[in-house]
């Protein structure tokens, strides 16, 4: 599509570097407990951290919600576009009447780079 994020991972970046969107009102999930994303990776094996969480909640220490829930979903391509499956109900913290409005994308997660790499996302999608 023509609103595609793109996401650098720099060099001896954070394990956890990655990039957020605030929504502009919380999810149904009447349509769906599922979010899939065309991933495209420059190497296969790479896992990607899929996070919602809900801004409004109490801070931890580092100000962080402290009311979320993560996916993960690992890329088995590389320098090419795949669609990852994030189920939100795999994770115990998953509660479908919480109000999540920020959505945060961490690519390679768990992993500190010794060189540059980027990532691509495209049509971010609930499903069933």
């Amino acid at each position: 599509s023509n609103k595609v994020l793109k996401i650098t991972k720099t060099a001896g970046s954070q394990t956890w570097a990655g990039a957020s969107q605030k929504l502009d009102s919380k999810l149904d999930f009447t349509n769906g407990t599922k979010v899939k994303i065309a991933v495209w990776s420059p190497k296969a094996n790479s896992t990607i951290l899929f996070k919602m969480e809900d801004s409004s909640s109490p801070k931890d220490g580092n100000g962080n919600p402290t009311v979320f829930v993560e996916v993960q979903a690992t890329t088995t391509t590389s320098n090419a576009w795949e669609i990852l499956t994030f189920d939100l109900t795999t994770a115990s913290s998953f509660n479908s009447s919480i109000s999540y409005d920020r959505v945060i994308i961490f690519p390679d997660f768990g992993v500190s780079n010794s060189s540059e790499l980027i990532y691509y996302f495209d049509d971010i999608k609930q499903s069933n």
